[in-house]
């Protein structure tokens, strides 16, 4: 387990950088409540796949793509379906996703999927501390 300490929204996206670039797996599932980064960080991960496409929530569309030259990234918010988690990530296609190296999966909400635990993904835990500062446990 590792911690990092953010004191701005730069911050965050350089620690999403950091961990981009030493990647083990193409899984990314982000964990912390309403407004703790878990989009800021995302949009660190783009970055670092050398995305320009402005990066936003997918609350209300579950799933945003963004093509890029190194890795495709794919950000899921799994919050309107927690409860069948699973059922619904496989009804989205997330198999093939996960099966082509050539993606990047980050989700939200997505920690109770026990269909995603065989692929090891890296957990990362994103805590408000105050204002913009925030404690990020990789685990």
């Amino acid at each position: 387990m590792k911690i990092y300490i953010s004191n701005t929204v730069e911050d965050t996206h350089n620690i999403a950088k950091e961990i981009v670039d030493s990647l083990s797996t193409n899984i990314i599932i982000l964990n912390g409540e309403l407004g703790a980064g878990k989009t800021e960080f995302t949009k660190g991960i783009a970055k670092a796949l050398n995305i320009e496409k402005n990066i936003t929530s997918p609350t209300f569309t579950i799933l945003k793509s963004y093509i890029s030259k190194n890795k495709n990234l794919h950000h899921f918010d799994c919050y309107r379906f927690i409860d069948k988690i699973d059922i619904n990530l496989k009804s989205l296609g997330i198999e093939e996703l996960v099966n082509d190296n050539n993606n990047l999966i980050v989700l939200e909400w997505a920690d109770g999927s026990k269909f995603l635990k065989q692929y090891k993904p890296l957990i990362i835990n994103i805590e408000i501390i105050e204002y913009e500062k925030r404690a990020i446990t990789i685990n």
